[in-house]
């Protein structure tokens, strides 16, 4: 079967010293903004699922500690 394009969304850009980046604004686990930069749209995609999937990791927890903690 033919896998699925994924559909990767449209980022604003900024310049910094005169390259273009794009960048996209997350909201981290202690509730403070997150600004992610990359050169590609792609990468900035894969970054962007990372961090959110880190953010919830460490909500997941501080919800439900171990016996540990």
């Amino acid at each position: 079967m033919a896998k699925k394009k994924t559909q990767i969304p449209k980022y604003g850009t900024i310049t910094l010293k005169g390259i273009q980046y794009y960048r996209t604004r997350i909201t981290d686990a202690d509730g403070k903004e997150l600004s992610l930069y990359a050169a590609t749209c792609e990468e900035l995609y894969e970054k962007q699922l990372e961090a959110r999937k880190q953010v919830e990791e460490i909500i997941f927890h501080r919800q439900h500690p171990t016996v540990a903690e």
